[in-house]
């Protein structure tokens, strides 16, 4: 279980980088 919480988190910190990066390559465009 513990090993499930910690995959979810890295999921989720992969997921929050890759909108942070889409964000900044948007303003770098704009």
């Amino acid at each position: 279980e513990l090993r499930l919480t910690h995959n979810l988190t890295l999921r989720l910190g992969g997921m929050m980088a890759a909108s942070v990066a889409v964000v900044a390559a948007l303003v770098k465009l704009l």
